[in-house]
């Protein structure tokens, strides 16, 4: 790292690290905007990204916050997530076992992904003393952003990734990836950002949310056409239909939903129209068209339709059934698309080939307790727990198609947003009893 890259990077962590102890709602903030907005940067052989950088001060928080509280592992998530770090790090021991080979790429995988552990357990240690709406309003803030970069390097042909492109009247043209530098993951992201944007003007239009609800989903679904992300749009798609679920006693305002929506498309399009370049949007429109009705051949072509998704699973499969030792603990966390050059592209997939039947295990009871705290919350307040309960459904619709628990740009300022609506349902202490907190 060059010394104009260091200077400003050690500022950043001291910074970071008087943050940690004096200011965690700052420090939360950083994985709810900064971790999904700035794209990773070359240090020397690796890439360093603000995941990285906030890990130190998450750690510094944690240590501070149970040197008071003692040790605790509390909320589904958690623990969840607790189990999936312990899969992937016996994951990893199974493949040096299986290989004789110390991957460092692996490795540092293993490590993002308990970089990525650190804000849900930091989260959960802190957000009870915070007001709900303020951890929406940061998740909107930078959602908005990430979509309004993403939507200027597309119009402007910037792409991070040399891959990811798509053919319209003869042009290759990159798929929006935005500093993920990946269309997958930011479509993932731009899908629940719209489901959120959504929700807010539905059932919690209070606290000014209002306004960054409108700009941060429109720039979302903008930037969302843009990634041509069909897992990324059947997320927001059903998960906006189990929003509207508690609507049908209410016909009156399902009229307005539609109106609004309807108005919301025609602004966004006249906007889109008006102010940008109109051959560029449309050649991205007509190619996510094509992509979108193609999906109505997935019985009958399912090969095609899913972009030869099939040959990774299988290969995937063979390689975990020609290996013993993969059965329990997997063939390594990463390892198909790092050492086997294959694609997972299934978070089901990817947790049994990869970690094994505990890593299985772990990521379905992750989305076990997700749905039971949507369940819980839903019983003393509704509009937090059909948040829940949507998010998680959409997600795992989008779990069929991609590795979505990999994406360390979204991951973060998800669970935080998870936990901040599902914190107002705890179980009372030595009760079975539940009871509204904050």
């Amino acid at each position: 790292m060059n010394l104009f890259a260091f200077i400003p990077v050690s500022l950043l962590l001291c910074l970071a690290v008087y943050l940690s102890i004096n200011r965690p709602l700052w420090l939360l903030g950083g994985y709810l905007v900064l971790v999904p907005l700035c794209p990773p940067l070359p240090a020397g052989p690796i890439e360093l990204s603000m995941l990285d950088l906030l890990a130190i001060p998450t750690i510094i928080r944690i240590i501070y916050n149970l040197s008071r509280s003692g040790f605790e592992i509390r909320g589904g998530i958690v623990k969840g997530m607790f189990l999936i770090v312990a899969a992937a790090v016996l994951s990893y021991i199974s493949f040096s076992f299986q290989t004789q080979i110390l991957s460092a790429g692996l490795m540092f995988r293993v490590i993002r992904l308990i970089e990525m552990f650190l804000p849900v357990i930091l989260a959960c240690q802190t957000l009870r003393e915070y007001p709900t709406h303020k951890i929406i309003r940061l998740f909107l803030i930078g959602s908005g952003l990430t979509a309004a970069v993403a939507v200027f390097m597309f119009m402007n042909g910037i792409s991070l990734r040399e891959s990811q492109t798509f053919i319209e009247d003869g042009f290759e043209i990159f798929r929006a990836g935005g500093t993920h530098g990946d269309s997958g993951s930011l479509g993932s992201f731009m899908g629940v950002s719209v489901l959120v944007a959504i929700w807010t003007l539905l059932y919690y239009n209070r606290h000014d949310l209002a306004k960054w609800a409108f700009i941060s989903g429109g720039l979302s679904g903008l930037a969302l056409l843009m990634t041509l992300s069909r897992g990324g749009l059947v997320l927001a798609a059903l998960g906006t239909l189990i929003l509207l679920i508690p609507l049908l006693k209410q016909p009156s305002k399902l009229i307005k939903v539609a109106f609004v929506s309807v108005l919301l498309v025609v602004a966004g399009s006249f906007v889109a129209v008006k102010y940008m370049n109109h051959d560029l949007i449309a050649m991205a429109a007509s190619e996510f068209g094509q992509r979108v009705t193609g999906l109505s051949e997935l019985s009958s072509d399912f090969e095609t339709v899913s972009s030869h998704r099939t040959i990774h699973w299988e290969q995937g499969l063979n390689l975990y059934k020609g290996s013993a030792l993969a059965w329990p603990f997997g063939l390594g966390y990463k390892s198909l698309k790092l050492h086997y050059d294959a694609l997972p592209d299934n978070n089901f997939n990817q947790a049994l080939f990869e970690m094994g039947i505990f890593g299985l295990c772990a990521l379905l009871i992750l989305i076990g307790s997700g749905m039971r705290d949507g369940i819980i919350q839903y019983r003393f307040n509704r509009h937090f727990g059909i948040l829940i309960l949507a998010l998680w459904i959409a997600l795992i619709s989008n779990m069929v198609s991609a590795d979505v628990l990999t994406y360390w740009h979204n991951v973060p300022a998800i669970f935080i947003l998870l936990i901040a609506v599902g914190m107002k349902a705890q179980r009372m202490p030595h009760s079975g009893r539940y009871a509204l907190q904050g």
